[in-house]
């Protein structure tokens, strides 16, 4: 199931965020505005674009339905929940640390009419996720003190909850693998490891 990108009116989301961030701007915005970090705190900020393709192959990876709620760690300027509201009718939350990625997110949403699709300025970590289920996150750049985050907050995933995860696989009871790939990203070639919280333990 490709996205049509004219079809699906996912050039509107690209001509929004084109006319706050031009092109390239939005890696100058994230350099200027990423939180502080002390040497060894758990997660190293950088700037990547998950491209259109790769968002597709995850969400299908994931078995992604417009019954579930999405949640994406460290959404960017919040391109990927868009698309997957626009495109997949998903609940669709972005959580990001810096806040003008927010408020224009925000602002493009509510433009578009996006009415699943909200935004919030957090740490990655401070939101539940049991809420969720279907999540993503790009732990790629995170030291052993983010992993160890990550991995525990795995603990929260209700049954039946899915979560893609780009380079590190999530770990946590009860968490079987679905499906692996190789993508393509705006730094490079990653690995997606996708994992599905089992409805049962045993």
């Amino acid at each position: 199931m490709g996205f049509e990108y004219f079809q699906d009116g996912i050039w509107k989301i690209d001509l929004a965020l084109f006319r706050y961030y031009g092109l390239g701007q939005a890696f100058q915005v994230a350099l200027k505005q990423r939180p502080k970090t002390e040497p060894g705190e758990g997660v190293s900020f950088t700037y990547g674009e998950t491209p259109l393709a790769a968002m597709d192959r995850i969400l299908t990876l994931c078995e992604a339905t417009s019954e579930d709620t999405f949640l994406e760690l460290g959404c960017g300027t919040g391109r990927f929940c868009m698309v997957a509201a626009r495109r997949r009718g998903l609940q669709a939350t972005g959580i990001e640390q810096i806040p003008s990625f927010v408020d224009n997110a925000q602002r493009i949403a509510r433009r578009l009419s996006l009415t699943d699709c909200r935004f919030v300025h957090d740490d990655l970590f401070a939101q539940s996720w049991s809420n969720h289920s279907l999540l993503y996150i790009t732990p790629t750049t995170f030291t052993d003190a983010g992993l160890a985050q990550f991995y525990a907050k795995c603990h929260e995933l209700r049954p039946g909850a899915r979560i893609a995860s780009l380079t590190h696989p999530a770990k946590g009871p009860g968490l079987v693998p679905m499906a692996m790939d190789v993508l393509d990203f705006s730094w490079g070639a990653a690995t997606v490891f996708v994992y599905r919280k089992e409805t049962s333990a045993h």
